[in-house]
């Protein structure tokens, strides 16, 4: 993943946590749970991305 990438996916990750806070405040919960999911989705693929490319830097 590239530093572009990386900024990016950052972003998305800010983003969906502040989504999370107002959709809480909101008092939706079904929409709550829905992005939560997406960022936890997103919080996890981004690690494994992240443990790939240590490994490919490795060789």
């Amino acid at each position: 993943m590239s530093e572009r990438d990386s900024a990016h996916h950052d972003a998305a990750i800010q983003y969906l946590a502040w989504a999370v806070e107002e959709i809480e405040i909101s008092g939706n919960e079904e929409a709550a749970r829905h992005a939560r999911a997406a960022l936890k989705a997103l919080k996890e693929g981004y690690a494994i991305v992240q443990r790939r490319s240590r490994v490919c830097r490795s060789f």
